[in-house]
């Protein structure tokens, strides 16, 4: 299992309790050293690799799965489109990809300054200075056409604040908007089913679960490689 962007570990711990044998990729050394740190405070090991997505030093069809969470839109399209390539690459024949995207319909949509179509960089908050791409349904389908999309889905939630006084939760105001999102699942290769039924259904298991964990206004993608089927680790 690759957790793309695995920042301070939220998923590499996940997994790892679940028995997966976990590597995790992130371009922030001290983001790895919490991660680290959590690790070993939990009893759990998991690979740790201090890396650029858009290079991912593994060689091809390395993973039985990988997720990208809350990480795979921080950059321009381009880069996007290079990180999802190289996710294609190493990722075996039947690999499951969980994938998340940002969408337009997020109330973040359009905050910040703009780079390119659907790129901006934001000027607060914990991600300011740090580029986010936003993409409709249809983008997502073309950023993923080297896949078979098995499933794709919109997600919308309305956001709430805290009543620090009272304790209780109410909506928050208008101006704040609703969390949005896309998901797709599905397997790789040229026949299926490629994964054993007990390994797929605790597979779906585990991405339930941590679906629970995902970040607001997100959009969510797993996906069924079906290009370049002669070529590289993720062919048949």
């Amino acid at each position: 299992m690759l957790d793309l962007g695995c920042g301070a570990g939220r998923h590499v711990i996940f997994f790892a309790r679940e028995g997966s044998e976990v590597h995790g990729l992130d371009s922030s050394a001290e983001a790895l050293r919490i991660c680290r740190e959590r690790l070993r405070a939990a009893g759990l090991r998991a690979t740790l690799v201090h890396a650029d997505m858009r290079r991912i030093p593994y060689p091809d069809g390395a993973f039985d799965a990988a997720i990208a969470i809350a990480s795979i839109y921080h950059g321009t399209l381009e880069d996007m489109r290079r990180a999802i390539a190289e996710l294609h690459r190493v990722l075996r024949p039947g690999g499951l990809a969980l994938l998340e995207f940002k969408s337009k319909r997020s109330y973040r949509y359009g905050k910040g300054k703009e780079i390119e179509p659907g790129t901006f960089i934001p000027d607060t908050g914990e991600d300011a200075g740090i580029p986010h791409h936003y993409s409709d349904r249809g983008e997502v389908e073309k950023l993923l056409e080297g896949f078979r999309i098995l499933e794709i889905s919109h997600v919308e939630r309305a956001l709430f604040r805290e009543v620090r006084s009272t304790g209780d939760h109410r909506q928050a105001p208008p101006d704040l908007g609703q969390v949005a999102g896309i998901r797709a699942r599905g397997l790789a290769g040229r026949s299926w089913p490629i994964l054993p039924a007990h390994q797929a259904s605790a597979l779906k298991t585990r991405e339930t679960r941590s679906r629970k964990m995902a970040l607001k206004r997100s959009t969510h993608a797993t996906t069924l490689p079906q290009e370049k089927w002669e070529s590289g680790g993720i062919n048949s």
